[in-house]
């Protein structure tokens, strides 16, 4: 039988959960690890390549240098972006070697006594570029070594459980159904 009320009563279920439903954000899907990875050495490798191409970094070629580094120390933390870690150990480790590495390079190549003819190199400056060179190597190798397990941390902190019907052979029936992707 159909009454005002019971029209009006349809008409609120449906507003309500069209409501509900469009106002829930569609779960994400999982990430791919093999992309994540993919991501990590290219921007690795990348990196290297443009650091080994740039030549001559006297003077006012120290700029493309300087640019080269950054993507020395930001790009292999590429795959951990992707998964979700912006600010990744490695990521960590290279800045710090980037940083010291520069204060060694500062250190070791300013002139003696502030006589600017002879430029007496520092055993601490030297040792500030190999500790920072070491301290980028360590990043590196973390964040790739670790990519993959940040890309899973992502997929299994964004899993979604969500109910559906099912119709089976014999008709409906009640029960309990998993499925996944692996």
């Amino acid at each position: 039988m159909n009454t005002p009320g019971s029209s009006l009563a349809a008409i609120a279920a449906v507003a309500f959960t069209g409501g509900v439903a469009r106002g829930e954000p569609e779960p994400a899907p999982p990430r791919d690890e093999g992309l994540a990875m993919n991501l990590s050495i290219a921007g690795s490798i990348g990196a290297g390549v443009l650091v080994g191409l740039a030549g001559d970094h006297t003077s006012a070629a120290w700029r493309p240098a300087a640019i080269e580094l950054i993507g020395a120390v930001i790009a292999p933390s590429f795959g951990h972006a992707y998964g979700g870690d912006y600010l990744s150990l490695g990521l960590g480790l290279r800045a710090v070697g980037a940083g010291l590495a520069a204060l060694g390079v500062y250190d070791w190549s300013r002139p003696s006594h502030g006589d600017s003819s002879t430029i007496e190199f520092s055993p601490v400056g030297g040792s500030l570029i190999l500790g920072g060179l070491a301290a980028l190597a360590a990043g590196t190798i973390y964040d790739l070594a670790t990519t993959r397990r940040t890309v899973r941390r992502w997929n299994h902190e964004h899993a979604t459980v969500v109910p559906m019907a099912m119709a089976t052979a014999s008709g409906p029936a009640a029960g309990i159904g998993l499925g996944g992707c692996f």
